[in-house]
């Protein structure tokens, strides 16, 4: 009789615990597929944040969103072209830690940074491109980076000539 007991207990006790386990993958399965979807970003999104390129402001233009990063067009607009390095960063910087805080899941931003162009058929022409990781941003005081060295500090730097 007392075996009986014990195979029932045992039995049930199997159950629940396969139950548990059962609960327990199935939660970080779904844990697992949220944190590799990417929130799906529109224009109206970025613009508050970058700026909406009209009426001589810097802004964003267009974007692109992968799996792995989000890529930004983005018109900034100056008369000073000598001046870039330093003015892109007082621009950048502090919408970049907003868009970082806006959205959360995302890592890797690339910017193509155009300049106005009186030869080129569109008004702008591409200057600069260079990506910022969300590590980067929580890693580095990015609040001096608005006055020292913005492009020595992001990645991936490529100047067009």
């Amino acid at each position: 009789m007392r075996s009986q007991k014990n195979g029932k207990s045992m039995a049930i006790l199997s159950l629940i615990a396969l139950g548990v386990l059962l609960i327990a993958f199935s939660a970080s399965c779904k844990a697992a597929k949220k944190a590799t979807e990417l929130e799906a970003i529109s224009q109206e999104m970025l613009v508050p944040i970058f700026g909406d390129p009209k009426d001589a402001h810097s802004g964003v233009v267009d974007f692109n969103q992968s799996a792995t990063e989000l890529t930004v067009a983005y018109h900034f607009d100056t008369q000073e072209i000598s001046d870039f390095d330093d003015d892109i960063g007082r621009d950048l910087a502090p919408k970049i830690r907003e868009f970082y805080k806006k959205f959360p899941q995302i890592d890797r931003v690339v910017f193509g940074v155009s300049l106005p162009s009186a030869t080129d058929e569109t008004g702008w022409r591409r200057h600069v491109t260079f990506a910022v990781t969300r590590k980067l941003v929580s890693e580095t005081d990015w609040t001096k980076l608005l006055d020292d060295d913005f492009l020595k500090a992001v990645l991936d730097v490529k100047y067009i000539e």
